[in-house]
């Protein structure tokens, strides 16, 4: 390949088949997390979407920044081990890092991905199984979880009962 020839390839969903929303995406996550909690999770997993920044961010402040530190003042009290202001920091950093992203709509073109696909031959396909048109989001959303919960998290996937059994109280 010379430098002027080489393909650029977005693995994105087709764009007029497969569009997904925010709240979509919020919705099947939900779903998984709550079929695949994560091990050291410290509270039910909830919350909404809000267009709204104002609205955002008075139900931050009343149900995360102020139990937080109601929690970790409890926590003093008895000795404990503060931590759940600092983890509501890094979650309130990140979703400021993402909400450049999250605010915005992203087209991807993916002409080239589908040609790509179109032109391989059914041992190929077989081979380097692609799914742009068979594409599963469901079993994308259960794995992306468990994923997280895997890599990121570093929980082992044997802990799930546990887990389970603890969101369950």
């Amino acid at each position: 390949f010379s430098s002027k020839s080489i393909l650029v390839v977005n693995m994105t969903s087709q764009i007029d088949t497969m569009r997904i929303t925010w709240s979509e995406i919020w919705k099947k996550g939900k779903q998984f997390i709550h079929e695949y909690p994560f091990e050291k999770q410290v509270w039910y997993p909830g919350g909404d979407l809000h267009s709204n920044k104002f609205e955002h961010n008075i139900i931050v402040l009343f149900f995360q920044i102020i139990p937080a530190y109601f929690i970790d003042f409890l926590m003093l009290i008895f000795q404990q081990r503060r931590f759940i202001v600092r983890i509501q920091k890094r979650i309130l950093d990140n979703l400021a890092i993402l909400q450049y992203f999250i605010e915005r709509q992203w087209i991807f073109y993916n002409k080239n991905i589908i040609t790509l696909c179109d032109d391989l031959t059914p041992l190929d396909k077989k081979i380097f199984p692609t799914m742009i048109y068979n594409f599963d989001e469901m079993e994308y959303f259960k794995h992306l979880v468990l994923g997280i919960r895997q890599y990121c998290m570093k929980e082992d996937l044997s802990t799930l009962p546990k887990a389970r059994r603890r969101q369950k109280m």
